[in-house]
């Protein structure tokens, strides 16, 4: 759903599913290149917090990995197949389902927002560096906002 939003079906759809090819095997990519962190660039016997990192990286990897595989074959297989492909464009482009699609974003958004907020109350007393680290993240997610709202209003 996310790339579909992202990659936004041009008129050309086999053109859209090329992009989404290498969009798919630059998130492979980068989960191999993780993979390979997580087993030579962290000493293996260097105490707890190298030990997490080390399994956070393999896991990550490993999942990036698995799903740039299977959305590739998804969209190999859709570019070989004319009558699927038209399907799939049909259904990418239906404007219900992108406007669900955008509600969807737009309401977990203000949600996760919300939620930080309140994970930024709770965690004041209890430790700066993740108070810090909260309201960080709530600062940037609301530029981002900002930024993506302006640049919306002008193109748009």
């Amino acid at each position: 759903m996310i790339i579909n939003l992202l990659l936004a079906p041009a008129r050309d759809y086999t053109a859209t599913l090329r992009r989404r090819c290498w969009l798919l095997a630059g998130c492979g990519a980068l989960g191999a290149l993780m993979l390979l962190l997580s087993h030579y660039a962290f000493p293996r016997d260097a105490g707890h917090a190298q030990e997490f990192v080390r399994g956070f990286y393999s896991g990550a990897g490993t999942g990036m990995v698995i799903v740039a595989i299977v959305f590739l074959i998804h969209t190999f297989w859709l570019l070989r197949r004319p009558d699927k492909r038209r399907a799939a464009q049909i259904r990418e482009t239906d404007e219900r389902q992108r406007h669900i699609a955008m509600r969807t974003f737009t309401t977990a958004s203000s949600i996760c927002m919300g939620l930080t907020v309140v994970a930024m109350l709770v965690a004041a007393p209890l430790n700066f560096t993740v108070f810090l680290t909260l309201l960080v993240e709530f600062f940037l997610s609301t530029a981002v906002v900002m930024v993506v709202h302006t640049v919306y209003q002008k193109t748009l």
